[in-house]
């Protein structure tokens, strides 16, 4: 039941983020909707429970724009879609493996949602927070990887896989 709902959605302009915040706001919630880059899909929907702003998850040190925007919403649920690549196979072959790359996608796939999860939790005022869903992917799967190369996508999303059953532990210890 997710209806009348503070939603903060992450990768919204695009893809499934683009696609849950207009399903979420047909349900009648406010959506908290972020951009990396473009936000011209996000303001083609015109719903006055919509709120767009701009967090480029790679740069998880300036995030003081969305801990406002958090703090004035009181997050309910979040839907953590963002996430990047990082260039071609080839590129993600083990010969050419761009380390700066790999430690941006590292950020934005994996460790970004943790300082959102930190702003959530450090406002207690504000703090009711019900539900976090990451999106991953099979080839974060250590299990499922039978293909070898994207390894910077796959230790990005591997990451995100551990990081999420961590919280869900800790999360639901509170």
């Amino acid at each position: 039941n997710i209806n009348n709902k503070n939603i903060l959605i992450t990768g919204a302009n695009s893809g499934i983020g683009l696609a849950l915040t207009k399903k979420t706001l047909e349900l009648n919630n406010k959506v908290l909707a972020t951009y990396r880059e473009s936000s011209e899909n996000l303001k083609s929907i015109k719903n006055e429970n919509l709120t767009i702003t701009k967090y480029d998850q790679s740069k998880i040190y300036e995030f003081k724009y969305l801990e406002e925007k958090i703090k004035k919403n009181s997050i309910d649920l979040i839907f953590n879609c963002a996430g990047v690549f990082g260039g071609s196979f080839e590129d993600q072959q083990i010969e050419k493996l761009n380390f700066k790359k790999f430690q941006e996608v590292l950020t934005v796939n994996s460790f970004s949602i943790l300082k959102i999860i930190q702003i959530i939790l450090g406002d207690k005022s504000s703090n009711n927070l019900e539900l976090l869903i990451n999106i991953s992917s099979d080839a974060g799967s250590i299990k499922l990887n039978n293909q070898g190369n994207a390894y910077i996508y796959r230790a990005s999303k591997s990451a995100l896989n551990s990081i999420t059953k961590n919280m869900s532990l800790d999360l639901n210890a509170r």
